[in-house]
């Protein structure tokens, strides 16, 4: 498994990116894939086993601190 922070963004305008707000502290997505991405925030995990394909530009609001984050290309070269 990898783990990989996210990068910090500032929060969409309406209807310009998907947001996922998390309510609360724990994961917001849980797969069986290879990567656990970091809330840009404050570190906090935020996406459990995921494929990069699945979570690819989606911004993530953290249940936590409240950071924006997404997890940016050049993270993954496919």
């Amino acid at each position: 498994m990898t783990t990989m922070k996210m990068q910090e963004v500032a929060k969409p305008a309406e209807g310009e990116r998907t947001v996922i707000v998390l309510k609360h502290q724990g994961h917001g997505i849980v797969g069986v894939g290879e990567f656990t991405y970091l809330c840009g925030g404050c570190e906090h995990e935020i996406l459990k086993d995921v494929e990069y394909k699945q979570v690819q530009n989606i911004v993530f609001c953290c249940g936590r601190c409240g950071a924006y984050s997404e997890i940016p290309a050049s993270h993954h070269t496919n």
